[in-house]
């Protein structure tokens, strides 16, 4: 049989589909109705036979040909981002206050292992940063500044999958090498991640003839959070379409 082109996904005709659910209707075959309801209800049907593979009928001994395509699913794909600034100074005679703000709010579609809507991740990235400072002229000689700052990170990558196949209780990651066919979202979703980062800084310059002298304290409370563990719902690979159907 042919080889599959480096980046092209195969996936069963309709008759190669209707093929393999007649297999499974017969429990003697040894073609898991499961496995072949993953592919029936996620991976669109192929137009046109590229070529066909085979699938042992346990029951008769024999190997049923099962037509295949190219896939030709497609994905809606966006990114949206939004920023924005707010900046104020203010002059006293001794101090210069300033005030900074800094908004973004991002959104934007991650394509799953299959492109198909089902499996697309709607990630978000959200940031806040808020700077105030006061910059103190104490003396000609003598300058104090003091700065207090916040930002937050906000990051999240979640999924809205299917129903878990069969007994099982979550939808997992699904492969069959030989079709370059991986159904699912990508595999270390979900994630997210959040930072809040609070600065304080006082510092103070003292010029005295020819030296400069600077003194100060920089305080920092990073309290970070996180949800990430790489595969987490499984990941589960077959060689060929043949121990994919057949769960082996």
């Amino acid at each position: 049989l042919a080889g599959t082109p480096s980046g092209q996904i195969l996936a069963p005709t309709a008759e190669g589909l209707a093929a393999l659910r007649s297999l499974a209707s017969n429990a003697a075959s040894g073609v898991s109705p499961v496995n072949v309801g993953l592919i029936a209800d996620q991976v669109p049907v192929a137009p046109s036979r590229v070529r066909t593979t085979n699938v042992l009928n346990e029951a008769t001994g024999q190997q049923a040909p099962i037509e295949l395509g190219a896939f030709t699913g497609t994905t809606p794909n966006f990114d949206r981002e939004q920023l924005f600034l707010v900046s104020s100074d203010f002059l006293t005679s001794k101090h210069r206050l300033s005030g900074r703000f800094h908004f973004s709010r991002r959104r934007a579609i991650t394509p799953g292992v299959l492109p198909v809507a089902a499996f697309n991740s709607n990630g978000t990235l959200d940031t806040r940063r808020t700077t105030l400072s006061d910059v103190f002229t104490v003396t000609p000689a003598v300058v104090n500044e003091f700065r207090a700052a916040y930002n937050r990170v906000i990051s999240t990558s979640p999924v809205d999958l299917p129903k878990g196949p069969g007994s099982t209780d979550v939808f997992a990651n699904y492969g069959v090498n030989d079709l370059n066919m991986f159904i699912g979202p990508l595999s270390n979703l979900p994630q997210n991640q959040a930072n809040n980062i609070y600065q304080f800084v006082d510092q103070i310059s003292w010029v005295k003839g020819a030296h400069t002298i600077k003194g100060g304290a920089d305080f920092r409370n990073i309290i970070a959070t996180s949800s990430f563990l790489p595969r987490a719902r499984g990941e589960y690979v077959w060689t060929n379409l043949d121990l994919f159907v057949r769960d082996t």
